[in-house]
C-alpha cells in the first residue's frame, strides 16, 4: 500500500501538470475546464488519495474504520484549494511571489487536511502529537505544494513532466509521512460510533482503483479537448491561407 501511494500521487501529478500546461487560451485568459481537471487531479488523487492509502498503509492491532463524513471533507477541501490555487498562479503572468504565497497557503491547508483525515481514522485509540513533528510536516507541506505549483506552470516537455510528476509524489509523500510519524496512537477502548464508517480489507484498493478511473477519464478528455483544438487551429490557419490568396491572387 505505501508503494501505491506513491504510484497514485505521481499518476495524479502527471494529469495535473498535463492539465496545468493548457490551462491559459491564446489571450491569456484562464480555460475552466482545465482548471477543474487540474484541481481534481492534484486535489482529489496526488493529495487526497495518497494521503488516504497513506493511512491505510499503517498497521494497528485493532480493526480500523474511516468516518464517511470527514473522509469526504477532507476530498472536497483538497479538490478546492487545489482549485485556488492554480487559478491564483494562472490568473495573470506567473510570478516567484504569487507561487510562493499561494504555495505556503495551500501547504497549511494540505498539512491541516492530512490531520484531518488522521482524524477521520475509525479506532479504538485516541491521538498524541508531537509539536515537533506537526511544525515539520506543515513545513515540507508548504514546501511540497510550493515546488508542486512552480514545476505546474514551468516543465514544458514530455521528459520534464515525467519526472516532475515523481518529484511532486515525493513532496506530497514526505510531508504525509512526517505527518504520521509526528502522531502516536493510544489504545482507548470505545463505544461504537453511530455514524456512518467505511471499513473493510479492501477499501484501499477500491479507492486506488477508482481514482485510476477518475485519472484515465480525465486522460481522455484532455486528448480529446487536444484533437478539438487541433482541428480548429488548422481550420483557423487554412481560414487565413485562403485570404490571402484572395487578397493577393497570383
Amino acid at each position: 500500500m505505501f508503494v501505491l501511494s506513491f504510484i497514485l500521487s505521481a499518476l495524479g501529478a502527471y494529469v495535473a501538470l498535463e492539465a496545468t500546461s493548457k490551462i491559459r487560451n491564446e489571450d491569456g485568459g484562464l480555460r475552466v475546464g482545465y482548471v477543474l481537471v487540474g484541481a481534481l487531479a492534484l486535489g482529489g488523487v496526488t493529495i487526497w488519495g495518497m494521503q488516504f492509502l497513506g493511512m491505510a498503509a499503517q498497521r494497528y492491532p485493532f480493526a480500523v474504520g474511516y468516518e464517511f463524513g470527514l473522509t469526504f471533507l477532507t476530498f472536497v477541501i483538497s479538490v478546492v484549494v487545489a482549485g485556488v490555487a492554480l487559478w491564483y498562479v494562472g490568473k495573470s503572468a506567473f510570478s516567484a511571489k504569487t507561487c510562493i504565497v499561494s504555495g505556503c497557503a495551500t501547504g497549511a491547508v494540505m498539512a491541516g487536511v492530512n490531520y484531518l483525515g488522521m482524524d477521520a481514522v475509525h479506532t479504538q485509540g485516541v491521538l498524541s502529537w508531537s509539536v515537533l513533528g506537526v511544525g515539520a510536516s506543515i513545513l515540507i507541506a508548504a514546501v511540497a505544494a510550493t515546488v508542486s505549483l512552480w514545476l505546474a506552470f514551468n516543465v514544458e516537455s514530455e521528459a520534464q513532466r515525467r519526472t516532475a510528476s515523481v518529484v511532486m509524489a515525493l513532496s506530497v509523500g514526505g510531508s504525509h509521512y512526517i505527518g504520521v510519524l509526528a502522531c502516536t496512537f493510544i489504545y482507548v477502548p470505545k463505544p461504537g460510533d453511530s455514524g456512518l464508517i467505511l471499513e473493510g480489507a479492501y477499501l484501499p484498493y477500491v479507492v486506488f482503483a477508482l481514482c485510476l478511473a477518475m485519472l484515465g477519464v480525465m486522460k481522455l478528455q484532455l486528448a480529446r479537448a487536444a484533437r478539438v483544438y487541433q482541428k480548429r487551429l488548422e481550420v483557423r490557419m487554412n481560414e487565413l491561407l485562403e485570404s490571402r490568396d484572395t487578397t493577393h491572387p497570383g
